[in-house]
C-alpha cells in the first residue's frame, strides 16, 4: 500500500495451472484493488508453475496459450488498468528468472517516463547525506535541509527557483521514483522527508506485530504509542504524530477518531481476528443464522456491465472504520468479514458482514432495535 501508485509497473502472479475461473477470480480481486487506488496503472501477469503446467501437457505452447486466455480476459474485464500481457515462468528455476528480470526491467524503462536530469542530480545529493548512508542515524531529514542542498545544487549550475514550483515538483518526482517519502505535515512540525524509504518497514513492524499487545482485537489505543515508539532514536517523539499520518495515509491503519490525541482509537485491519466463534455472534446478535429474519437487511456486491465482481480490497475495513466512527468506537464484535455494534441513533444496532456466494462476495448490513446482546450506551 505505501507503493500503489500510477508511477509504477504492478506484476500481478497467478498460479497458470489452477482452473481458468480460478485465476480470473484471483486476479480480479487484486486488480481492482490496484484500480481502486491507483486508476490507469499498468500491470503485467505472471503465470508460475509454468513448468508443471508444461510437463502436464508436454507442450510449452499450452503455457503460452493458457497465458493467453488469461490476459484476453483481464483485459476486457478491467479496462481502467493498462495491462500490457503476460508470461509463464518457473519461479523455481534461477536461470529463468535471471532471464525474466532484465526483460523486465527493459520493459520499465520503455513504459515509465525518463527522470530528468535534475531529479537524478537531486538523488545523488539524497545520496550523499549522512542520514542516507549510515544504518545508525535516522534516515530523516528535514525538508528545509534539503531544500538548501537543492538551492545550492541550482547555484553551482547557475539556475534559479524563484517562485519555488521547481522544488515541489523535485520533491514530487522523487516520491514517484521511490527515492524518498514525506512525511505528512502536521501542525506542531514541519515537513520532513523520510531519505531511505527501506527504513519504513521499522515503521510498520513497530505496529503490524505479535511482539506486543497493545493492539487489542484489531483496535489500538493512541496512548500505547509512547511505549510501541519508546525507542527516541528510531521513533523521535517530535515526529510521534507525522508517523501516525503516514500510516493513516497507507491505510496501515484507520482513524476512529477524527484528531489524532493520545485518548483517540485507530483500527489496524490486518490485526483484526480472522473469523468469530459461533457462540460470540449468537451472544450479542441473537439468531444471526436464521435466514428468514432478513428484515432492515441490505447487500452490497460489486457488479460490472449487470454481473457480479470481486469486492477490492479495503472495502469491508473502511465499513468497519466508518460504524465505529458513528458510534465512538464502542463495539461488541470485530473481525476481518464484519463487526456488530450497538449504540446507533435511535436505538439501533447492526452488523456488517462479508457473505460469500458462489461466484461473488457481498456485504449485509443489517439493523435491529437494541435487545438481548447489543445495548446502546
Amino acid at each position: 500500500q505505501l507503493f500503489m501508485t500510477g508511477h509504477a509497473l504492478f506484476l500481478v502472479l497467478f498460479n497458470v495451472t489452477d482452473p481458468l475461473g480460478t485465476i480470473l477470480e484471483y486476479l480480479s480481486f487484486w486488480l481492482n484493488s490496484i484500480a481502486v487506488r491507483s486508476r490507469h496503472s499498468t500491470v503485467f501477469l505472471v503465470g508460475s508453475h509454468a513448468d508443471e503446467y508444461e510437463q502436464r501437457h508436454g507442450d510449452r505452447q499450452a503455457v503460452e496459450d493458457k497465458v493467453g486466455k488469461v490476459v484476453s480476459k483481464a483485459i476486457r474485464d478491467h479496462r481502467s488498468l493498462h495491462i500490457l500481457g503476460g508470461c509463464g515462468i518457473n519461479l523455481r528455476d534461477k536461470a529463468s528468472v535471471a532471464q525474466f528480470k532484465p526483460n523486465l526491467f527493459d520493459m520499465a524503462s520503455e513504459l515509465l517516463p525518463q527522470a530528468p536530469q535534475i531529479l537524478k542530480d537531486v538523488q545523488d545529493v539524497v545520496k550523499s547525506l549522512p542520514e542516507y548512508n549510515s544504518g545508525d542515524l535516522l534516515p530523516i531529514v528535514a525538508g528545509e535541509r534539503l531544500h538548501e542542498a537543492f538551492l545550492e545544487l541550482l547555484r553551482n549550475k547557475s539556475a534559479t527557483d524563484t517562485a519555488g514550483n521547481m522544488w515541489r515538483s523535485v520533491l514530487k518526482g522523487l516520491e514517484n521514483l521511490g527515492v524518498i517519502v514525506q512525511l505528512p505535515e502536521t501542525g506542531d512540525s514541519g515537513m520532513h522527508v523520510v531519505v531511505r524509504p527501506q527504513w519504513l518497514a521499522n515503521l510498520l513492524c513497530s505496529v503490524v506485530t505479535f511482539r506486543h499487545n497493545f493492539v487489542t482485537s484489531g483496535v489500538l489505543e493512541h496512548r500505547f504509542l509512547r511505549q510501541i515508539w519508546k525507542d527516541v532514536h528510531t521513533f523521535p517523539p517530535q515526529l510521534h504524530s507525522q508517523l501516525y499520518y503516514l500510516l493513516v495515509q497507507t491505510s496501515v491503519i484507520l482513524p476512529i477518531n477524527p484528531t489524532f490525541t493520545e485518548d483517540g482509537l485507530s483500527l489496524v485491519p490486518c490485526l483484526l481476528p480472522r473469523t468469530v466463534a459461533a457462540e460470540e455472534l449468537e451472544r450479542v446478535w441473537p439468531g444471526w443464522d436464521q435466514q428468514s429474519n432478513v428484515s432492515n437487511r441490505i447487500y452490497v456486491c460489486g457488479r460490472r456491465k449487470g454481473r457480479p465482481q470481486p469486492l477490492p480490497a479495503m472495502i469491508m475495513p473502511r465499513i468497519v472504520e466508518r460504524v465505529l466512527q458513528l458510534t465512538g468506537g464502542r463495539s461488541s464484535l470485530l473481525w476481518q468479514d464484519g463487526c456488530v455494534v450497538g449504540g446507533l441513533r435511535g436505538g439501533f444496532s447492526a452488523k456488517a458482514e462479508r457473505l460469500e456466494r458462489r461466484d461473488h462476495d457481498v456485504i449485509s448490513l443489517e439493523f435491529r432495535r437494541s435487545r438481548l446482546g447489543v445495548e446502546p450506551s
